[in-house]
């Protein structure tokens, strides 16, 4: 359904909207759809009235009304989701109106299936999976093609991977989990995590989930929903306030991914987490007690870059293109995260790191000459795993689901000496049969603590 929304969004508006290059086309159409689908999902949870939705494809230029209805909600959300100050394409598109009302009407019954006042957050970033990694190509003749156009390391390990549900929360649990326990709401927000390949955003919503959880139970045992005073962190029936819900999310959860679809379907999400529990009711509550909007604007946690490559890489080329900048993307840890930084580090890392590489020779002899634990064949989980492991504080912990390779190939001597001398190896767990659907590699969750001051450079 996902892949057919584009190509049928890309082809309207390839068609009457000449001067677009591809990449706006691909940004726009993006925007478009994760719009449409926050607002969906908060009519079927009372946060909009019911039918807004469907309320545009009934007059008029369809397009129009709903922008003028995304506008509305940038005033009450103020989410970054419908920022018109960074997107400077919507507001001048012009799309035909069948197309629109086909969308929207996809949404609701007898042609949706989906019952979305009560559809977890986490089947919504296993659908758009599916397509992440894919780009709209617009041929001359207004053709346009979903190509799966993936990324380099993940074309060589056959594709993106949905992580299933139990990893994560395996994993979450002896991280995230294990950090949190025991400690009060001021130092949790000191405690900084971070998915460094965050993709769809399944582990940084597991993480989030279990952060709401955790401040849930410690503010109910203590009867501060019985506390006037405290009801800007949990109400009377006990659950945290969207006040409560965006402090943690902006204090705690940072994610970067090298494809820019899969830091928006990150950041949408988290912010459709944020919302769940809500009314027209509370939110209004909450507009009347902060006018800057409901929900925080995730644009300084999840950000788009290549976690591998710094901005030094281009120190050692000559007549390097836009073009070619832009497919590398490089990324500054410590400009892009500064408040981190400060503090020396993320505290957690977790994630499902991209397995095997087909990298240039430009960037093999990048990795040769900064990353101190890879042997001359790399994949870009041993990449991911030594980045991780130069991030984290002293202390921190990595939590990542990865091939078993590293525990078996002759070749990759350096970086097991180093995780078996230089960290904490708190749990493998050895997974026989294939996690990843369509995958054959054998995969082991790694939980490990980041014992030595291991940093060589960002």
């Amino acid at each position: 359904m996902l892949d057919g929304w584009r190509k049928y969004l890309a082809t309207s508006i390839s068609y009457n909207n000449l001067k677009l290059s591809n990449d706006e086309i691909n940004f726009v159409v993006q925007q478009t759809i994760d719009r449409i689908i926050f607002l969906r999902f908060c009519e079927d949870r009372s946060i909009e009235k019911t039918q807004t939705l469907l309320a545009v494809t009934k007059k008029g230029n369809y397009y129009k009304n709903l922008y003028e209805f995304f506008q509305k909600a940038d005033t009450k959300y103020n989410s970054g989701l419908f920022d018109f100050k960074k997107d400077n394409i919507s507001h001048k598109i012009k799309v035909d109106n069948k197309i629109i009302k086909n969308i929207i009407e996809d949404l609701y019954s007898p042609r949706s299936e989906y019952e979305f006042g009560v559809m977890p957050v986490e089947i919504l970033g296993n659908a758009y999976e599916e397509f992440l990694g894919k780009v709209i190509r617009v041929s001359p003749g207004h053709i346009v093609k979903i190509d799966i156009d993936r990324k380099p390391e993940v074309q060589k390990a056959g594709g993106v991977f949905y992580t299933p549900q139990y990893i994560v929360n395996y994993i979450v649990e002896h991280t995230v989990g294990k950090l949190i326990d025991g400690k009060s709401p001021e130092q949790i927000s000191k405690i900084k995590i971070v998915d460094p390949a965050c993709g769809s955003g399944s582990f940084l919503l597991g993480a989030y989930i279990e952060l709401l959880r955790y401040h849930t139970d410690y503010y109910w045992k203590r009867n501060f929903h019985k506390i006037r005073k405290k009801n800007y962190l949990i109400n009377p029936e006990g659950r945290l306030t969207v006040t409560e819900k965006k402090r943690i999310l902006q204090n705690n959860l940072f994610g970067v991914d090298i494809d820019p679809n899969a830091v928006e379907v990150t950041k949408l999400s988290l912010l459709l987490k944020a919302m769940e529990g809500e009314t027209e009711a509370s939110i209004g509550h909450q507009l009347r007690l902060d006018k800057k909007g409901v929900l925080p604007d995730l644009d300084n946690n999840i950000q788009c870059g290549n976690s591998l490559i710094c901005p030094d890489f281009y120190d050692e080329q000559l007549n390097f293109s836009t073009v070619e900048k832009k497919k590398i993307n490089a990324f500054d840890w410590k400009a892009a995260f500064p408040q981190v930084f400060r503090k020396g580090g993320f505290d957690v890392v977790i994630g499902n790191p991209p397995y095997g590489a087909l990298f240039k020779k430009a960037e093999t002899e990048y990795f040769l000459q900064k990353y101190k634990l890879q042997d001359y064949q790399f994949d870009s989980y041993f990449l991911f795993v030594e980045k991780s492991l130069n991030i984290l504080v002293q202390k921190g912990l990595l939590g990542f689901i990865i091939p078993n390779t590293w525990l078996l190939n002759l070749k990759t001597s350096k970086i097991r000496k180093h995780l078996f001398s230089k960290t904490e190896i708190i749990n493998i767990v050895h997974y026989y049969k294939p996690v990843f659907y369509q995958s054959v590699v054998d995969t082991e969750i790694i939980i490990l603590q980041n014992v030595s001051s291991f940093r060589l450079y960002l």
